[in-house]
């Protein structure tokens, strides 16, 4: 395969896979600004700030415009534009279905760039973009062979998910009063924690396997170490490893700095303890997961794209 598809197949799925998580935040972030700012405006304007720079926008920015300028970067429609263009230059490689699926989420937006649509309509398209990545992601797997090709767009994909997950509940870790309680202190304090929950898309899932309560411990050590559940950082870096030790089945020669530097971070976060990672500390130990993904992707870039 030649380095500019692989490198394009990889970039397509990053973007396809940013879109979806800043469409998740984003309306997140748009229904808890709805309930904050009736009771505490201040609190609702540095939280809806603090949430636009972990996506790399401007506080000022509205939820319209995060969603459908294009031409501002780190906006969803920025994102599906970028893995469009990727997708364009790798058409003979992907199935049409991929490309008529994206081509499509990318002209819902620009359509509705175009005749400037507003209020609860928004909420209509932050759910579209998520529905459309996953139905994507979906059509992917069932169309595509499983050589280099797909092997190089899944690993795009849980990369992606890895760093923006890590980010963002760091990110929020920090918001808590609790810090390493055993027990949320106050009602915000359990605010905070529904907030990160659902941004990672694990609210349903957490509260089906602990229904009794709100557990920081418990919080923390499931959207950072949980293995079985597909949002969490510690399951993303578990399948991107494994994804590096088929590529190198692929290329030798290019694969071991690749698959080591991918391998020790994903053992790192599996041999993490709960108690561990709050004595730390979420945000700390976040952040060096956040360097170390990015030196690892670094060096996939520069084995394979290169």
């Amino acid at each position: 395969m030649l380095s500019r598809v692989a490198d394009a197949l990889y970039w397509m799925a990053r973007y396809v896979e940013r879109a979806e998580h800043t469409a998740r935040v984003l309306e997140v972030e748009r229904r808890l600004q709805i309930d904050l700012d009736a009771i505490d405006p201040r609190s609702a304007s540095v939280h809806r700030a603090r949430t636009l720079a972990i996506l790399g926008l401007p506080e000022d920015v509205g939820f319209e415009e995060a969603l459908l300028d294009s031409g501002l970067d780190s906006t969803v429609a920025a994102s599906l534009s970028r893995a469009r263009e990727n997708a364009r230059q790798v058409r003979e490689v992907i199935s049409s279905e991929m490309w008529d699926y994206l081509n499509q989420a990318y002209w819902v937006l620009e359509d509705a760039a175009r005749l400037r649509r507003r209020g609860e309509l928004v909420s209509d398209l932050f759910g579209r973009v998520m529905r459309e990545s996953f139905l994507w992601s979906g059509v992917a797997d069932a169309t595509m062979g499983r050589g280099p090709g797909w092997l190089f767009i899944r690993m795009g994909q849980f990369v992606e998910r890895a760093d923006t997950s890590a980010r963002i509940v760091g990110a929020q870790w920090s918001e808590l009063a609790a810090g390493g309680a055993s027990q949320p202190q106050t009602d915000r304090d359990n605010f905070a924690l529904l907030t990160m929950l659902r941004t990672c898309g694990a609210l349903e899932e957490y509260r089906k396997r602990f229904p009794m309560r709100l557990d920081p411990k418990q919080i923390g050590a499931f959207l950072v170490l949980d293995r079985t559940y597909p949002r969490t950082v510690g399951y993303a870096l578990m399948v991107a490893a494994q994804f590096c030790e088929r590529l190198r089945e692929v290329a030798p020669e290019r694969g071991y700095r690749v698959m080591r530097g991918f391998g020790k971070l994903a053992a790192r976060v599996q041999y993490t303890e709960a108690d561990e990672l709050l004595t730390i500390g979420p945000g700390p130990y976040l952040q060096d997961v956040v360097d170390e993904l990015r030196a690892a992707a670094t060096e996939l870039a520069s084995a394979y794209f290169s």
